[in-house]
């Protein structure tokens, strides 16, 4: 699941994270945990699924353009993706109902350059660093009402995808050719966990028009895991002198 990051702090850890909930969500400020509405999938709080009396499909692309400044340069970043895919099937209406999707977790898209004079001489070094990729999850949640006004829900996700980093350092002359050689540091994550989430709502009447709603939710990533390869290699007029690599 392609997802392309704006932000130069996506080269931070696994990427910059993505806003959990869906568009509606987004539109009233990130609310979700205690409130529900039956056209529109709550992926938030997985209790909240129950108010979802019809089946319902959404999905949603985002696209950022953000303008990024440095004390010597500006610069027009944009980028975006597929920003979830969900799926609601209520089993009994307003009691019992299954939600299934995919959405992006974390997104990583940047490419770094500084050089600096090397002391003592009259070179340049130049580092580079680029990288992208992104972490997903595909869930299944289930939510149930136990009884009038109160539901639980219980949401299992698969985490996976992969992010990669690549730095290089190389060194230049006064003219801006590349002298000597060049090293390279490669480094990939795969991720492949499992996570899963709790919720419970609970709702009552506040006079004659107003009701109040409550939510909870809990959840667990932890550690996640999955698979590293690390290589580094020195090339020479793009021939590799050296490389290393670790799993």
């Amino acid at each position: 699941m392609a997802q392309t990051g704006v932000s130069t702090y996506s080269a931070l850890g696994l990427g910059e994270f993505n806003f959990s909930g869906l568009t509606h969500n987004q539109a009233m400020g990130g609310l979700g945990i205690s409130y529900g509405s039956g056209w529109a999938i709550n992926n938030v709080n997985p209790a909240l699924s129950t108010k979802n009396t019809v089946f319902n499909f959404q999905s949603a692309l985002n696209y950022r353009n953000v303008q990024a400044t440095t004390t010597e340069q500006t610069e027009q970043l944009d980028g975006g993706g597929l920003s979830y895919l969900a799926m609601s099937l209520p089993i009994k209406s307003g009691k019992t109902t299954v939600g299934l999707g995919l959405n992006p977790i974390t997104g990583s898209n940047f490419s770094l350059q500084a050089e600096r004079p090397v002391v003592n001489s009259d070179l340049l070094s130049r580092s580079e660093t680029t990288g992208g990729g992104g972490i997903s999850e595909a869930y299944l949640s289930l939510g149930q009402e136990l009884f009038k006004n109160f539901s639980l829900g219980v949401q299992g996700s698969f985490l996976f995808g992969s992010v990669t980093t690549l730095n290089r350092i190389s060194l230049l002359d006064a003219e801006g050719n590349q002298t000597g050689t060049r090293s390279e540091l490669f480094n990939r994550f795969s991720a492949a966990h499992f996570s899963y989430k709790l919720g419970a709502h609970y709702f009552f009447r506040m006079g004659e028009r107003n009701f109040i709603h409550l939510g909870a939710i809990y959840q667990a990533f932890g550690d996640i895991g999955g698979n590293q390869l690390l290589r580094s290699q020195i090339l020479a007029k793009l021939v590799i002198l050296i490389q290393v690599e670790i799993f």
